[in-house]
């Protein structure tokens, strides 16, 4: 079913077809619980019959409250109901989700089983804002600065450890919120600690960040090897 933003300006064709030719038609669509209770409205159309389909336009705002409405067309001649569509399809209002907002924090530890790198150890909170469940992908993105080369390295997603999917899938209730840790490596069985990563070599401005498919991103974090 096609769902659009509250108040959302759209414009609607309808094929309609009356016979015979050359008379005067008016034609409305209009949105609501029932065909006795319109929500939202085209306002009347005219249009002159051709006798064979012909298409027709209806600028229609959409209602102004969430929710399912159906789809309804009327079409009049002479000033009698001749026709009334129903459409196959409803359409859904929904208020468009907000992205989640984080709290982002980042240190540079050293991998265990490697002590010539540096790891990122990361926290943080990621929050649902909205009044409904939510649910997107996350994240973990990074970009590097050579100091050495002068040369950037352009955003991607961070190759971190096995140990956690990139990105990863987070569900959250309206107004709650979970945790985010990585420590840059992983104890999960079947690795060792020949797992950290990203390793973190030396002379280099590493940038991390967490962000969402729906827009949201959290402060970035810069360390410095």
């Amino acid at each position: 079913m096609p769902q659009f933003a509250p108040s959302a300006q759209k414009t609607a064709v309808a094929p309609i077809t009356v016979a015979p030719a050359g008379l005067n038609c008016e034609a409305e669509l209009f949105l609501g619980p029932n065909d006795a209770t319109p929500v939202a409205s085209s306002g009347i159309r005219t249009f002159l019959s051709t006798g064979s389909p012909q298409q027709v336009s209806f600028p229609v705002t959409m209602p102004a409250s969430p929710g399912t409405y159906h789809v309804y067309v009327d079409v009049y001649a002479g000033g009698q109901l001749i026709l009334a569509y129903i459409g196959s399809e409803d359409v859904i209002i929904q208020v468009p989700a907000l992205p989640f907002t984080y709290t982002f924090s980042c240190t540079l530890g050293t991998c265990p089983s490697a002590t010539a790198y540096g790891i990122p150890q990361m926290s943080g909170t990621i929050r649902n804002n909205n009044s409904v469940l939510l649910s997107q992908n996350v994240k973990v993105m990074w970009k590097r600065y050579s100091r050495t080369y002068s040369e950037w390295y352009s955003s991607s997603l961070c190759p971190i450890s096995e140990c956690l999917a990139n990105p990863f899938l987070v569900s959250l209730s309206p107004g709650t919120q979970r945790g985010f840790s990585y420590q840059g490596y992983c104890w999960a069985p079947g690795y060792d600690l020949e797992a950290c990563r990203p390793l973190l070599m030396k002379n280099y401005d590493y940038y991390f960040w967490l962000e969402d498919v729906g827009g949201g991103k959290s402060n970035e974090v810069i360390l410095r090897t």
